[in-house]
This record gives C-alpha cells, sequence and structure tokens, in this order.
C-alpha cells in the first residue's frame, strides 16, 4: 500500500469521525442547554433528531452529484456547511436557534460519511477495499464512546458552548486537511456533468434498490448497525435505573463492547485478505445471532445483572465488527461508476432504519431485558437468512476495477 493511499484513509477516518463525534459529543451537555436557552429538557433532545435528519437526507444528494461532478469540492462544501452550523449552535441564545443550528451541520457533515466511503471504493478494490473500510468501522466504534467523555469535561471546564466551539474547531481543521491533501479520487469528464438531473438520479436508486447483490449486502450492515444502535440506546437504563452504577461506571463498560468492535473489526480485514469477503460477513452475522440468543436465555433464566447484559452484548459487538466493514464492501464494490450515489442510498437506509430501531426500543417495557433481547434476536435472524440465502456467489475479491491510482 503506498504512502499515499494511508494518506487517503486518515483522511477518510477524519471525515467519518468528524461526523460520528458530533453525534455524542455534546450529549452530557443537554441539561445545561435546557436551562440556558429556557426550553423543556425533551426540547434539547430534540436537537438530535434534527440533525439525523439532515444528516441522512443530505446524503441522498452529496452521494449522486458527486459521481458527476467529483469527491473532493462537494467534501469541502459540507465541511463549510458543518463549520457554519456549529458556529450557529455556539452563538445561540434561543432554543430555536440551536435548532437551526444543528439542522444546518446534518446537512453539512453528510457530505463526509457518504462521500468517504465513496472515495475509498474509488481508490481501493478486493480485499484492499475490505480493510480499508475496516479503519473505517474502528472509526465508527471509538466516537460513540470517546464524544460523551470528551463532551463531559468539556461541559465541566467550559460549558455546553465549548463543545460546539469544539466542533467548530475540528470541522475547520479538517476542512484545511482536505483541502491540502485530499486528492479528487473520481475525475469527471464534461459529458458526465450533462447526465446530472433528478430523474436519473431517481432511476439510478430504483436501479440499486433492486439489485440483489446491493441489497443482500446492505441489508446485512444495516440490521448490524441497527443492533449496535438497539444496545447503546436501551443499555444505560438497565444499567444506571436498575443496577445502580455511576455514568462512568457506565462509560467504562460500554468501552468494554467498543474494544470487543474494534477486535471483530481487526479480524475482519485479515480474514477478507486470506478468505474473501463473504467469510467475515457471514462469520460476523453467526456471532451476532449467536450473542442475541444468549441475551434472550439470560434474560430469561438469569437475574439482572452487569454480566448478563455485559457478556451477550460484546458477542454481539465482535460479530458487527467482523460483518459491518465487510459488507459495505460488498454493497459498494461492485459499482465503481456509481459509488456515490450507491454509498448515499445505503447511508440513508442505515439512518433510516437505526431511527425506527431506536423509536421502537425506545416504546418498550423497560422492566426486563426480554424485549429488548427479542428485538435483537430478530433482526440478528432476518440479517442471517438474508445473508445465507441471497447473497450471491460473486466472488468480490476478483473486481479490480478502481477509479483512482496514485
Amino acid at each position: 500500500m503506498t504512502s499515499q493511499k494511508v494518506q487517503i484513509i486518515f483522511l477518510v477516518c477524519l471525515l467519518i469521525a468528524a461526523g460520528q463525534i458530533s453525534i455524542s459529543l455534546y450529549l452530557p451537555s443537554l441539561p445545561a442547554i435546557a436551562e440556558a436557552l429556557g426550553g423543556d429538557p425533551r426540547m434539547s433532545q430534540l436537537t438530535l433528531a434534527l440533525f439525523l435528519l439532515g444528516f441522512a437526507s443530505s446524503q441522498l444528494v452529496y452521494g449522486p452529484l458527486s459521481d458527476v461532478l467529483g469527491r473532493q469540492k462537494l467534501i469541502l462544501i459540507g465541511l463549510a456547511i458543518f463549520i457554519v452550523g456549529s458556529a450557529v449552535c455556539a452563538l445561540s441564545t434561543k432554543m430555536e436557534g440551536l435548532f437551526i443550528g444543528r439542522l444546518i451541520q446534518g446537512l453539512g457533515i453528510g457530505a463526509g460519511s457518504v462521500l468517504a466511503r465513496a472515495v475509498l471504493r474509488d481508490v481501493f478494490t478486493g480485499p484492499q477495499f475490505s480493510k480499508a473500510m475496516s479503519y473505517v468501522a474502528v472509526s465508527i466504534a471509538l466516537m460513540p464512546f470517546l464524544g460523551p467523555v470528551i463532551g463531559g469535561y468539556i461541559q465541566d471546564w467550559v460549558g455546553w458552548r465549548g463543545n460546539f466551539a469544539g466542533l467548530l474547531i475540528l470541522g475547520s481543521v479538517t476542512l484545511l486537511l482536505q483541502w491540502r491533501f485530499l486528492p479528487e479520487t473520481n475525475p469527471v469528464k464534461r459529458e458526465q456533468r450533462a447526465q446530472i438531473s433528478a430523474r436519473n438520479i431517481l432511476r439510478d436508486f430504483a436501479w440499486f434498490l433492486k439489485n440483489r447483490n446491493y441489497m443482500a449486502y446492505a441489508a446485512c450492515a444495516i440490521l448490524g448497525f441497527g443492533c449496535m444502535i438497539a444496545l447503546m440506546s436501551s443499555i444505560p437504563f438497565f444499567y444506571q435505573e436498575y443496577l445502580g452504577l455511576s455514568a462512568t461506571t457506565h462509560g467504562w463498560l460500554s468501552g468494554a463492547k467498543a474494544l470487543a468492535f474494534l477486535i471483530g473489526a481487526g479480524l475482519s480485514g485479515r480474514l477478507a485478505s486470506y478468505r474473501g469477503v463473504q467469510f467475515p460477513v457471514g462469520l460476523g452475522l453467526s456471532f451476532l445471532l449467536a450473542g442475541s440468543a444468549v441475551f434472550c436465555m439470560v434474560a430469561i433464566f438469569m437475574d439482572l445483572s452487569i454480566f448478563a447484559i455485559l457478556l451477550p452484548g460484546m458477542i454481539m459487538m465482535l460479530g458487527v465488527g467482523m460483518l459491518f466493514p465487510n459488507a459495505l464492501a460488498g454493497a459498494l464494490m461492485p459499482f465503481p461508476e456509481k459509488a456515490g450515489t450507491a454509498a448515499a442510498l445505503l447511508g440513508f437506509l442505515q439512518m433510516l432504519i437505526s431511527g425506527a430501531v431506536s423509536a421502537v426500543v425506545a416504546i418498550l417495557p423497560e422492566v426486563t431485558l426480554f424485549p429488548v433481547a427479542i428485538v435483537l434476536l430478530v433482526m440478528s435472524l432476518f440479517a442471517y437468512t438474508i445473508f445465507f440465502r441471497f447473497v450471491p456467489t460473486l466472488k468480490l475479491e476478483s473486481i479490480t476495477t478502481s477509479r483512482f491510482d496514485p
């Protein structure tokens, strides 16, 4: 792997990390925000929903446009929008201003999420692409854990505005690095730009939705990520309300699950190099299904305890770490000419399904682990069935077409 390719992986991981930490950095400040801006605490939680709305919907625009306009300029535009949104948040004196700022942030940073994956598809093929995606998975795993920890310290030291000032600085540094060091990985010809139209974009989305290879791998990635979101959104209640653990202890226990994800992501690249992309996806799904089954068993036969929550959670996160980067590779690798569109649709569906899963988990009765365990088991079983029933035998590692060769 050349030094420029290593540089591209670093820049892509920075883009992904900026988007992920934008979700979680300010969460410890929500009570302080509600108090400072005079809003209901539940209104401050709406800022996250508005961010995710902008984050998800903008990907449907950035991805297809990048296929005909190039990647780098849209990344820079998105980061500039994100910086503006961060400034609006940091300077807000009313809750409505914070709403607008978070929406703008999401509309901007959505470019980084979708185009980072498209850039990797431009540059890498076969097992190298899967290995590169494993580094992206590390960024995805670390930020939900590190964000609240860093945000909590910033809140204690300088207050809630400091978190948004930090995002403004992060966005500015990221923009400068992308402008200076990220090459254009998707050079387009003049005639390609004439293809931009809403009709063509919708036609491409419809084509991908009908493509068996794409949808099978995408479903595995989305459902695996959905299981991770279900764990993240439900387990804190049991740790803190039923077991009486502190927020700090909960953070370190979350770190144990993040470590399991990192181990799985690290193994996934090596397994893909030796056995191809499909093997770690299938193995990861097996761990995911086994972990969810253990979750159901401990929910039925064991009293609520740290062990009863942590063990199956770590098994599941190990599986998600294995399958997620390789399922993304399986979905995107066969389509170098439409990598932006493919990544955009996958990112949108991922956020949409994750939001729906969070909503379902939020309304479940929180007396025992069993309802959450059933949701996890159903999603795991669904993903497992899709993979072994619908994933074709196409040898993805034999695909060597790329659009950029530094």
